[in-house]
């Protein structure tokens, strides 16, 4: 009974991690649809520009999606399950 617990919860966190990696592509690929550039041309952007609050909030959350995107590849989710 214990295996069988231990592999239900082995498998919600597969699932749930292969759902937010998914969902992170998502909102990178919006971002970069709405702005019609890369993460990089952005970010340099960003920085000559005066401060406008709804870019830095676009740019916050655009990079930390990167961020969770680059997190989940490097756990391999493809090799697991």
């Amino acid at each position: 009974m214990v295996s069988t617990e231990k592999s239900v919860v082995q498998n919600y966190l597969f699932l749930n991690s292969l759902f937010e990696l998914s969902q992170s592509r998502e909102k990178v690929r919006l971002f970069e649809q709405k702005y019609r550039k890369s993460f990089e041309d952005f970010e340099h952007e960003l920085s000559e520009k005066p401060e406008d609050f709804e870019l830095w909030d676009d740019y916050l959350e655009w990079k930390a999606n990167r961020k969770s995107v680059e997190f989940y590849n490097s756990i391999n989710l493809s090799n697991k399950g």
